[in-house]
């Protein structure tokens, strides 16, 4: 090994070593005290229920408890008081009997002692979902190995409709079995128009634990007398001892389609670019969307119908 070739050995050396020494990443976190935070599904003809939670420092030690038992809440139709919410005296709920009617618009105003006043923006519950029509094909050719055995393809037409514009409709499915029923898991075809517009689509996680899993869509983007296609899981793995491992078929699929605010879709749109696992290390966090004054948290209206697909 020559001069040179020594000199650059040492050079790169010194260079990863140096590199490699630990530094100080200073970020700041800044908190603006505690405040409240609001969940809440405003769902056409069912009864009004909301969480209320709240804020904590980013750092420092986790709070054995964040949700407040003891706030006054109160709903507003169209401007007029509505009702008082009651709490249920775990984790935060509060309900009331009075139920959620569509079409009309409400507040969720929230009090509690040491915190500030939170209000939510302005809801109106959407009228209806728009009409429809589908076709299904069993044991249809996956483009997705889900690892849930056979699919179903279900496509989707709606007709030209001037609500749609101003419509976020969400797609899910639950499958009944013989023992029990559970949110089955589906996706969009690679031939869907919506599932390839960055602002036309949208997934999330519903509280709905038997319509678990959400497709949403911006009705701007849905074509009229276009076929929207899905691939939905319409089996489940069954185990049991001395039988071996089969898929059993479901004995009936029921389709979720709801419209919804669109707060809700925003909210969805956002958390779905939230870094997850290694990229915390390299991307940053999202600036969660809220719809909440003087507080956090998302408070949507919704309007669902449920079919049987046959």
């Amino acid at each position: 090994m020559d001069f040179f070739q020594k000199t650059v050995w040492v050079c790169v050396i010194i260079f990863l070593l140096t590199s490699c020494r630990g530094r100080e990443v200073v970020i700041p976190l800044v908190f603006e005290g505690e405040k409240l935070v609001l969940w809440g599904r405003l769902e056409a003809g069912k009864p009004v229920r909301i969480q209320v939670m709240r804020t904590f420092p980013a750092v420092g030690p986790l709070p054995e408890e964040t949700t407040i038992n003891t706030a006054t809440v109160t709903l507003f139709q169209n401007g007029d008081f509505y009702t008082q919410l009651a709490s249920t005296g775990k984790d935060g709920f509060y309900g009331s009997d009075r139920s959620i009617e569509a079409g009309q618009t409400y507040t969720v105003r929230v009090e509690a002692e040491g915190y500030p006043t939170a209000e939510s923006e302005e809801v109106t519950v959407p009228v209806s979902v728009p009409e429809f029509r589908y076709t299904r094909k069993r044991d249809a050719d996956p483009e997705r190995n889900s690892g849930s055995g056979p699919q179903d393809y279900i496509a989707f037409y709606f007709k030209a409709n001037e609500r749609l514009p101003d419509t976020y409709l969400t797609i899910a499915f639950r499958a009944s079995f013989s023992d029990n029923a559970l949110s089955a898991y589906s996706y969009p075809a690679a031939t869907n128009l919506v599932a390839n517009e960055e602002e036309c689509h949208t997934s999330g996680i519903s509280f709905d634990r038997e319509f678990a899993y959400q497709f949403m869509m911006n009705g701007a983007c849905i074509p009229a007398d276009a076929p929207l296609g899905f691939f939905v899981s319409s089996s489940k793995l069954d185990s049991r001892p001395g039988f071996g491992r089969e898929y059993i078929r479901a004995h009936t699929l029921t389709l979720q389609m709801a419209a919804v605010t669109k707060e809700w879709f925003r909210y969805n749109q956002i958390e779905e670019k939230q870094p997850e696992g290694l990229d915390h290390l390299v991307l940053p966090p999202q600036e969660a969307y809220t719809n909440v004054k003087n507080g956090y948290g998302i408070i949507y209206g919704y309007n669902a119908i449920l079919t049987t697909i046959m």
